[in-house]
């Protein structure tokens, strides 16, 4: 019986009974029913998940430019301005030396930390100094030679992109084998990012290895 009025009363239908009427059958004729149900209903699935945020990229903003800063001057070389850029205030007190390590380059220092878990997720900060480096062989001029790495977990290895917002530089990609000693090499791939000083005498490197999760900073310089 009609309403009130002499209009027939509608069913209000779920969004997606409309959508199933618009679809041709014929056109899917070729699924059986019970695995053309199965999609439809998949799909819709989807549509009702809520979206999800993607991870933040490491090295966090901060901290890539932090790394820039260091890059840029002579900081990277003092245990205080790094502890305070990458904010691991015990590094100073708790880093563990050694050497020197004597090699054809000259006599080695290196300084090794592992940090408790933070934001930052490094698990691993490296410095080795080379005062008497020699880059060309013994009979070279000796030079310089300092480097900080600094490692990440697995989960948060650093990407390129904070590091070139950071630096608004363009990443120079660098292609190297896995082994030297392997005639069928496999070569993975680092970004290089150069800072050189006014002084003409001194060169930085930053180098972002997503492959192996690290961060590394490099400076040589002539005496």
């Amino acid at each position: 019986m009609a309403p009130p009025g002499g209009r027939q009363a509608t069913q209000v239908k779920p969004a997606c009974f409309y959508i199933l009427e618009e679809i041709n059958m014929e056109q899917v004729g070729r699924f059986s029913n019970k695995r053309f149900n199965g999609l439809i209903w998949f799909g819709l699935l989807g549509l009702a998940l809520p979206l999800q945020a993607q991870p933040a990229l490491s090295p966090s903003p901060t901290l890539a430019q932090n790394l820039v800063k260091l890059a840029q001057n002579d900081e990277f070389m003092d245990m205080g301005h790094v502890a305070a850029a990458l904010q691991l205030p015990q590094l100073p007190d708790k880093a563990v030396w050694y050497g020197p390590i004597y090699q054809s380059s000259g006599a080695r220092f290196s300084a090794v930390y592992d940090p408790p878990p933070g934001d930052e997720h490094i698990t691993k900060v490296v410095f080795s100094w080379n005062p008497g480096y020699r880059s060309g062989g013994r009979d070279a001029p000796p030079q310089m030679f300092a480097s900080l790495r600094i490692i990440f977990d697995e989960q948060h290895c650093p990407a390129v992109a904070p590091v070139a917002h950071a630096s608004k530089q363009k990443p120079m990609p660098v292609v190297m084998p896995v082994s030297m000693h392997d005639p069928e090499q496999n070569t993975y791939t680092f970004y290089s990012f150069g800072f050189r000083r006014h002084d003409g005498q001194t060169n930085t490197n930053l180098y972002v290895d997503p492959g192996r999760c690290e961060i590394t900073l490099s400076r040589v310089r002539d005496f």
